[in-house]
């Protein structure tokens, strides 16, 4: 496919340089817009304009076809479109697209289909195509800008930042007082492996994560940390010392045993 976007032009471009059509030469004065000579101006639109209208023909039946089946899919699943739906946004981002397009090429359009037929350039369609020309770059980036803002990933990947800077718990409807830390499981120098040994089951969870907060040096320590599940959960807890060399972290999940440095278990009485 890119191949031929950089194959299928090249005839389209050197027909106008050695092309002779009633025997001269189309290569004239460049004018405002175009080195076609006005002796050859019906080739401006043939090689130019015709084939940009019938791209975006071409894309409005796609885009067509695509909401079609879109609909016809949403329908057969029972799921009602709503402003998140993945179907609504690549609606909306095709549409973006020729939307762009009209606002791009439309002005230029008319201007040459304007001096062709009345043999003459307009005033308002030349200041018109002179405004929208130089900007056809900043409207691309407008499309392309809200297809990649509106896209479903980036809006939740937004939506999980603000949630985790505010702490929000929406299953429980609270506030989670969750401290981060940027240290890591590997390069803390809190950690000390001799102290204490982790579980399999916790070093497992935790080396995903690899954040936890600070810990107290007394008392029951605290332990954070942002447990990769489903919806992201973070949990907390409070895990008591149980002698004087336990470990700084603990799990809050499942099989969360602390360990001496023999390898016992403190929790089970001797």
């Amino acid at each position: 496919m890119i191949l031929a976007s950089f194959v299928i032009p090249i005839p389209f471009a050197l027909y106008p340089l050695f092309g002779k059509p009633m025997g001269i030469s189309m290569v004239g004065d460049v004018d405002t817009w175009c080195w076609i000579s006005k002796a050859h101006a019906v080739y401006q639109i043939y090689l130019w304009f015709a084939i940009l209208w019938i791209i975006f023909v071409i894309n409005l039946l796609i885009l067509a076809a695509t909401i079609w089946a879109i609909k016809k899919n949403e329908k057969a699943l029972k799921q009602p479109v709503h402003k998140m739906s993945f179907g609504t946004y690549v609606q909306r981002r095709m549409l973006a697209y020729l939307i762009g397009f009209v606002i791009v090429w439309t002005p230029s359009s008319l201007n040459r289909i304007a001096q062709i037929a009345l043999g003459y350039p307009v005033y308002t369609l030349g200041i018109m195509q002179a405004l929208v020309s130089p900007t056809r770059g900043f409207i691309d980036f407008c499309a392309y800008f809200y297809s990649w803002w509106y896209s479903p990933a980036n809006i939740r990947d937004r939506k999980m930042s603000v949630d985790q800077d505010l702490g929000l718990d929406k299953k429980k409807g609270k506030t989670l007082n969750i401290q981060k830390s940027t240290q890591t499981l590997r390069k803390s120098p809190s950690i000390d492996p001799n102290d204490a040994l982790f579980s399999t089951e916790t070093l497992n969870k935790a080396e995903k994560t690899r954040k936890f907060s600070d810990v107290p040096t007394t008392g029951s320590r605290k332990f954070s940390a942002d447990i990769p599940h489903s919806g992201s959960r973070k949990f907390s807890a409070d895990i008591p010392l149980e002698n004087k060399r336990a470990t700084s972290y603990g799990d809050y999940m499942s099989d969360s045993r602390i360990f001496s440095p023999d390898g016992s278990d403190p929790n089970v009485s001797k």
